[in-house]
């Protein structure tokens, strides 16, 4: 469609310029061009896609920047060429409409990639969560100008801390990869990978050096960044991998044949010792191994490593009490320790200093001077017992003034104490003599073997990472029979000789070696990949700049909330300055969704006859965001929830009046709160804010003056948690125990006028009633009543009702006279868990947990042929329900009162003025959806009214018993054999509606044009010359000239 030319030659430049502009921007050859790029660019986007994974599209593609200036210039070419024809003929309706829709189009794409949601829910079995995670993270920076806490408290008062989230865009690789390129990474094209580097590096957001924060002498730079690594928390490490000696195996003919040679790791750290000056190099590790002792620790110099391989004893030369050899300035020095103890200073060679052998300890141990730094103190031992852990201290002296000591240690070199600050270093060297097999294997005077973190020869830098070595010296327990350097991250062909034994020689290697130029948690780089798709453990180095102190550090990713299980070693750093303290961390993004995801059971099943996974679901709830139980009242047949400020995990209830009172269990202390039923919007109001431990059964007396529940309370006798009945008045004051209970309790009704308290005694299958100051208590007031589980009292007609969950029945007696007459017995199995009596109306209510039986309609039973046919159920048995009962006898059956999200009961009780019923449930929102990999659930969340998508994206387990992860998901009560992590995506896509309503108009613009005729068909020829002239006055003009 042909547009008007704007410009003209009398137009001022700034306008021809400016409607130049305009002209190309609304052209055919730029949209062509800016077609072209998008159509390269999706190409492009599926080559990564393939390659890689959808995170890194998403990143390097879709949310660049060059990405997002194509979609924006398309944007402007699509309005610019819709607006340049205005005002728009009527010919042009499909051509407008069809442009609009495509605006519409691309203004959705921009709204979901600004305000959509694709993140990651976590959740373990029998647990719930609400936080979405995003593979993106930020840095949160707490700045305490008066820092009151102590250094390890997150508790910061709230007026003195400022707290920003800094944006941080690091990519999906490690920053070294940039340059290094992807040709040996796990994906899926790894040679088709390296063409990719300069345009992922070109779509960085950050890159090493940017200073994301700089204000209030407050400085945050970034350094490195790995965004997979495992993190280390102590290094320097070193993995070796120590060969064990083959063992004969009898075949299946009978015959004896060696085994294969088999490799078992040692892993050995040395470990920080902060605040201690004489471990400046921290403090070593030791592991027994089949020929002997394993040693590793750090020399923090090249003279250090040089004392390591130099000081040792020559064969036969050691003397009763040992010998120490000194090494100071490429020199050695020999100290017989019998000799020498308590000599004069004698002059040490390549110095100014003198030595002084000060003390020599037969048995030492490590104990701290004054509670602050270690030192090492002599054991007292029986005249004649053999040393167990010989120790000496050398002192030095410049003239007569002590300037540094050593202290040396026989058997645990790992320990030594050196005098960094002279420069001088020593070995100390023990002969055992003679050793049985037993005491060998003990590790009592064996054979050793020391491994340093050292520093290579020639190093320009000797606090370089690149310049630390490995080296190693065999103590045989009579001489040093090999020593030198340990080829890093070697193998099987780079084994040494290590421990000789009757049987074999053990060979060792070092698989893997991790260095450090001083003790400290650092991460160690992975390739992209080497994790799984969720793994990750993203790791990045900092400079943090506070006032004049400046720290150089690395902080790993807190792949969890903001403000839960930070760990000062890993994922917080502290910087304190005077009064000022910055924390620093690097949490992942998180979303809250609107409500819980509560996993109730995962199911996983596998190909036969291997272990992956044929098919993988989820049967969940979906929860309240805050609250775990609603507060629900039963009024003229009809359920609704209250919603209480402050009401958040509402158990058991009582009413009096217009005074709703519960027990709230969302706090450890377990509160009693209270609110005004005619005015919920005013804030419950706390009678008490601690009701003891497990408070449960709350009821009150029938004047409304008195509170009255069940608790634990630590028994002195005995040292035994036991069973005591609480009171309080109704304002919460004069909380006391009037009543301790024998046996374990269920139930409560507190007749106030006869001074008795009766209750459910499970154990003994009675009803039991306590004396309410105390004096008396009656296990068996009402024998043969089964297992009861509530009891509700009439006062009226002084009758005690009672609930029986072993008979599947609801029973009565009266006060007077103590018998059993059943009120009304289940037809079936039933679960009746509380009761409570209307004596006005003479109504009977008690709640039924028994679950559901399976809705044959659901969703995942759809394709199971139990479900359908002739024989299948046609509804779902409803058992999860109120059952209300007339007692004036007329119906014998009770009438049920239901809704599809009743679950999990508890606390009944009945307003005797009004006769509404309130109740407390499970905080559901939906119930039993079953999410699989194929069927996605939709649902729109309460608080926000966002339509949101939850899928089943994938799983972690199962996890044994006897797992960390199994010991902290699964009760302790549970008959579980595994528990499971299920792994849900939730997506929010805000430009849906408009991305619909856009294809429309692009459909309803083509239809019009096509309509109106304006590209389809050609306009028909008319015979009328003024018409004619007027369609197409040039070609008239030029025939008649012709003519």
């Amino acid at each position: 469609m042909a547009r008007p030319n704007l410009v003209s030659p009398d137009q001022p430049l700034l306008v021809r310029v400016l409607l130049n502009i305009y002209q190309f921007a609304a052209s055919l050859g730029l949209a062509v061009v800016l077609l072209s790029l998008m159509a390269i660019a999706l190409i492009f986007a599926t080559f990564v896609e393939a390659t890689f994974n959808t995170d890194v599209v998403q990143f390097y593609v879709y949310r660049s920047w060059w990405f997002g200036l194509i979609y924006a210039l398309l944007g402007v070419n699509i309005f610019c060429a819709a607006a340049i024809r205005y005002p728009w003929k009527r010919h042009q309706t499909g051509f407008v409409i069809t442009h609009i829709g495509l605006l519409m189009l691309l203004l959705s794409g921009a709204i979901s990639r600004s305000k959509g949601i694709d993140a990651q829910v976590h959740v373990w079995e029998n647990h719930a969560s609400e936080l979405a995670f995003d593979n993106a993270y930020y840095f949160d920076l707490r700045i305490d100008n008066e820092a009151g806490e102590p250094p390890m408290s997150l508790g910061m008062p709230k007026e003195t801390v400022e707290r920003h989230a800094v944006d941080f865009a690091p990519g999906m690789f490690n920053w070294s990869a940039y340059g290094e390129g992807f040709a040996n990474w796990k994906v899926a094209e790894p040679e088709l990978a390296r063409w990719f580097s300069p345009i992922f590096y070109a779509s960085l957001r950050n890159r090493a050096g940017n200073v994301l924060y700089d204000q209030d002498n407050i400085r945050l730079e970034v350094l490195d960044y790995y965004a997979d690594c495992r993190w280390w928390e102590n290094t320097p490490t070193v993995q070796l991998m120590m060969s064990m000696p083959s063992m004969q195996q009898r075949m299946a003919d009978g015959r004896m044949q060696d085994g294969e040679e088999s490799w078992v790791p040692i892993r050995l750290s040395v470990f920080n010792a902060p605040q201690q000056p004489k471990y400046r190099f921290g403090v070593g590790d030791s592991q027994r191994s089949g020929g002997g002792t394993m040693t590793f620790y750090m020399a923090g110099s090249r003279a250090a490593t040089e004392a390591f391989l130099k000081c040792v004893p020559e064969e036969g030369s050691i003397g009763p009490k040992g010998q120490a050899i000194l090494f100071a300035d490429g020199k050695t020095t020999v100290i017989q320790i019998e000799e020498q103890l308590e000599k004069e200073p004698q002059n040490l060679p390549g110095t100014n200093l003198k030595y002084q052998v000060k003390a020599y300890y037969p048995t030492a141990q490590l104990d701290q001077v004054g509670g602050q730094e270690f030192s090492w103190v002599e054991v007292p031992e029986d005249e004649g017992a053999e040393p167990r852990n010989p120790t000496v201290v050398i002192e030095l002296l410049d003239g007569d003034k002590k300037v540094d000591e050593l202290t040396l240690l026989a058997n645990m070199p790992q320990m030594n104490m050196q005098a960094y600050d002279s420069n001088v270093f020593g070995h100390y060297w023990y002969d055992f003599g003679e050793k049985d097999a037993a005491e060998l294997m003990r590790g009592e005077g064996g054979s050793r073997i020391d491994l340093i973190q050292g520093v290579a020869e020639g190093a320009a830098d000797e606090n370089d990472p690149a310049a630390k070595r490995v080296f190693y010296r065999y103590w045989n327990r009579k001489k040093v029979v090999a020593s030198g350097e340990l080829k890093g991250n070697a193998t099987k062909v780079d084994a040494v000789e290590a421990f000789k034994m009757p049987i074999a020689t053990l060979m060792m290697y070092v698989q893997s070696f991790v260095p450090s130029e001083r003790p400290k948690p650092q991460p160690e780089k992975k390739p992209f990949g080497s994790s799984g798709p969720m793994g990750n453990t993203p790791a990045v180095k900092v400079r943090l700049t506070v006032d004049d102190s400046t720290e150089e550090f690395w902080l790993r990713a807190h792949l969890n909330e903001p403000d839960v299980g930070l760990d000062e070693r890993s994922t917080l750093h502290t910087v304190k300055v005077g009064d000022r303290q910055v924390k620093l961390s690097m949490p992942i993004q998180s979303y809250p969704i609107g409500f819980r995801i509560y996993l109730q059971q995962f199911e996983r099943r596998l190909d036969p006859g291997t272990s992956q996974p044929s098919h993988y679901s989820s049967d969940v709830h979906y929860l309240d965001r805050l609250k775990d139980r609603y507060v629900m009242r039963l009024s003229g047949g009809s359920i609704s929830p209250l919603n209480f400020l402050g009401e958040i995990n509402a158990t058991s209830v009582a009413v009096h009046g217009q005074n709703l009172i519960w027990i709230d269990a969302n706090t450890r202390s377990k509160a009693i709160l209270s609110a005004d039923l005619a005015d919920p919007t005013v804030p419950a109001e706390q009678l008490i804010a601690s009701a003891g431990t497990e408070p449960r059964n709350l009821t009150i007396s029938e004047d409304g003056s008195q509170l009255f529940w069940i608790a634990k309370q630590m028994n002195r006798l005995n040292g035994r948690e036991a069973d005591v009945l609480m009171q309080a008045n109704a304002d919460g004051s004069e909380k006391k125990v009037i009543g301790l209970f024998d046996r374990s309790p269920s139930g409560l009704a507190v007749d106030t006028e006869g001074g008795w308290a009766y209750f459910g005694n499970v154990a003994e299958k009675s009803i039991g009633r306590l004396k309410l100051d105390g004096s008396d208590v009656e296990n068996k007031w009402l024998e043969s009543a089964g297992s009861v589980t509530a009891v509700a009292l009439d006062r009226k007609n002084r009758t005690l009702y009672f609930a029986d969950d072993l008979n599947n029945m609801i029973g009565k007696s009266t006060l007077d006279s103590p018998s059993i007459s059943p009120v009304y017995t289940y037809k079936s199995d039933g679960q009746p868990n509380g009761i409570a009596v209307d004596s006005d109306r003479g109504l009977l209510y008690w709640t039924d947990v028994k679950p559901n039986g399976i809705d044959p309609t659901a969703r995942k039973h759809l394709n199971d042929p139990k479900y359908y046919g002739g024989d299948a159920p046609k509804e779902q048995e409803i058992n999860t329900a109120i059952r209300m009962l007339s007692l004036d006898g007329k119906s014998k059956d009770p009438q049920m009162i239901h809704n599809d999200l009743m679950d999990g009961l508890d606390g009944i009780a009945v307003d005797l003025a009004s006769g509404d019923v309130y109740f407390t449930q499970r905080a559901l929102l939906k119930r039993d959806v079953w999410i699989t990999m194929n069927a996605p659930d939709d649902f729109t969340e309460p608080a926000g009214g966002r339509d949101l998508r939850i899928f089943q994206e994938s799983f972690d387990g199962p996890y044994l018993a006897g797992t960390p992860e199994y010991r902290e998901f699964v009760p302790e009560r549970s008959n579980d054999s595994e528990v499971y992590k299920s792994v849900f995506s939730v997506n929010y896509d805000p430009g849906t509606a408009l991305r619909y309503w856009g294809c429309l108009f692009v459909i309803g613009g083509i239809a019009c044009m096509f309509y109106m005729r304006a590209y389809f068909f050609k306009t028909k020829r008319t015979s009328d010359p003024k018409a004619r002239a007027k369609a197409h006055p040039a070609k008239i003009q030029s025939e008649v000239v012709t003519r």
